[in-house]
């Protein structure tokens, strides 16, 4: 028993939309997604030491061969660290995206740098695929809410 629609589980499985509904549905999602990625960038940049201590912002959503960095950073060490966010669960793309992304660095800047990739979750699949990329960090974020009475009077 499901409490979501035909149309709304298929989206989730990230199948194509073919109703006119799940075409909104998928828009809005997607802008949602969107949403929520720049909101956890803007997030990271202001506190980049959660991360990781004397973490400092080199550039965001640097413009690359291939893609978008969306955070440059550099370690108290010196070294430089390439920062990719996902919402929701990593999917097998983001480790061709952060495997493109440290290819593309160390072949134009002569030295390789280390990652990290963020994200919500990470399925065993993408936990396999991690560990054969040297230098790559998986973390995941967690979300909290807080709710207080608004004090009606």
């Amino acid at each position: 028993f499901s409490l979501m629609s035909e149309d709304t589980e298929k989206l989730l499985r990230g199948e194509e939309a073919d109703s006119p509904e799940q075409v909104d549905l998928q828009e809005s999602y997607i802008e949602s997604s969107i949403s929520l990625e720049r909101d956890l960038e803007r997030h990271l940049i202001q506190h980049l030491e959660q991360l990781e201590p004397g973490l400092q912002l080199l550039g965001q959503q640097v413009s690359i061969e291939g893609g978008r960095i969306d955070i440059l950073a550099q370690s108290a060490a010196g070294e430089k660290v390439v920062i990719e966010l996902k919402v929701g669960e990593a999917k097998d793309a983001a480790i061709g995206q952060i495997a493109r992304y440290i290819g593309w660095y160390q072949q134009t800047e002569g030295n390789r740098p280390r990652a990290i990739l963020v994200a919500a979750g990470f399925p065993e699949p993408i936990r396999y695929a991690a560990k054969a990329i040297a230098g790559l960090q998986l973390l995941e974020y967690k979300v909290f809410f807080a709710f207080e009475d608004a004090g009606l009077k």
